[in-house]
C-alpha cells in the first residue's frame, strides 16, 4: 500500500506501515524512541520500538497526537494503524471516507453558499426536475 497525503504534509517517502512513517520521522527530526514516547505521553520508549516493531499496535487513541507530532494528517496515521491492526477494518474506514468526498465543484458551492449567507444557518432548496438551486438563509 502506498499512502500519501496533503493536509497537513506529504512524507517524503510514503509509508507502508506505521512503524516506516515513525522511523522516517525520527531519522528526519533526528529522535529517538524515547523523545517519541515522551512526546505522546508514555514514560519509556520502548513502547515506540514495539510500534515500529509490529509487536504493539499503535493505541487508536493516539492517531490524532501522533498525528500532531508528526505534522502528517490524522487520515494517514489512522490508515497505517488500521492496516497494521485490521485491514478490513481499514477496507470500510476507506469505503466510508469515500462516500464523504468532496469534488472542487462541490467544494466551490459549498464556500459560495457560506460567502452569500454570512455564515447564518442556510439551506438548499432544489426546483424538481429543474436545474435551479436556491439558498434560503434563516
Amino acid at each position: 500500500m502506498t499512502t500519501t497525503t496533503t493536509h497537513p504534509a506529504t512524507p517524503a517517502t510514503p509509508a507502508n506501515s506505521i512503524g516506516e512513517l515513525i522511523t522516517a520521522f525520527q531519522a528526519d527530526n533526528n529522535l529517538t524512541d524515547d523523545h517519541m514516547a515522551s512526546r505522546l505521553g508514555y514514560d519509556k520508549g520502548n513502547v515506540i520500538t514495539m510500534i515500529k516493531r509490529g509487536a504493539m499496535a499503535l493505541p487508536l487513541n493516539k492517531v490524532t497526537e501522533l498525528a500532531g507530532v508528526m505534522e502528517v494528517s490524522e487520515d494517514l496515521v489512522l490508515e497505517l494503524a488500521l492496516l497494521d491492526r485490521d485491514p478490513t477494518l481499514l477496507q470500510l474506514f476507506r469505503r466510508m471516507k469515500a462516500r464523504q468526498q468532496v469534488t472542487p465543484a462541490e467544494q466551490r458551492l459549498l464556500e459560495h453558499c457560506r460567502k452569500l449567507s454570512a455564515d447564518r444557518a442556510w439551506s438548499p432548496v432544489v426546483f424538481d426536475g429543474k436545474d435551479i438551486i436556491a439558498l434560503v438563509v434563516g
